[in-house]
């Protein structure tokens, strides 16, 4: 985008510019999200926020994923309301937030998929966040992926003769493990 058409967006009409998928961008910001992802066994992206003094962002309301916003720079305020989101459902206009924080560079803030909230810039500076999107699975959705992977481990067992390639061996030794975890923990 080029500069004068961000800065008019931000200055004169008092958007938020998004970049989405901002990990695509950013050498760190992908080492994250890819850490990230190993360890919670899901995907995550992480996308960035940029807006100018005073601006909301998308008014009320939910995210469909666990979200973590970490504040880069100036201040934004998160306001929750009382009232379970979802696929259907609406706040009423009227509804005030129950909660609100105000965060600032450093912070960062865990909001569970499905609750309401806004997040407004209360300061006269840009304010900057990414927000980690995790898209987590459930334990059927795991099973089926890892039960999918261990197909295509057998195929290339079934191509390659009686010895598995490396890769795969160590992909089908670390997804059994995972695999017994689940059970152990669905018990």
């Amino acid at each position: 985008m080029p500069p004068n058409i961000f800065e008019a967006l931000l200055y004169s009409y008092g958007c938020t510019v998004v970049i989405n998928r901002f990990d695509r961008y950013d050498d760190a910001l992908w080492d994250l999200c890819g850490s990230l992802a190993t360890d919670h066994r899901c995907d995550v992206v992480g996308n960035l926020y940029v807006a100018s003094s005073s601006s909301q962002s998308f008014g009320r309301h939910w995210d469909d994923h666990l979200v973590i916003a970490v504040q880069l720079s100036g201040t934004k305020r998160w306001s929750f309301f009382d009232a379970e989101g979802g696929p259907g459902t609406s706040l009423d206009s009227s509804a005030q937030p129950t909660y609100s924080v105000l965060l600032q560079p450093g912070d960062a803030l865990i909001i569970p998929k499905y609750i309401w909230h806004e997040v407004v810039n209360e300061s006269d500076e840009l304010s900057v966040h990414v927000s980690l999107a995790f898209f987590l699975l459930t334990a059927k959705e795991l099973f089926e992926r890892d039960i999918a992977r261990l197909t295509a481990c057998s195929f290339a067992l079934a191509q390659g003769g009686s010895r598995l390639p490396s890769d795969c061996r160590r992909k089908l030794r670390r997804l059994l493990d995972e695999l017994s975890e689940l059970i152990d923990t669905a018990e």
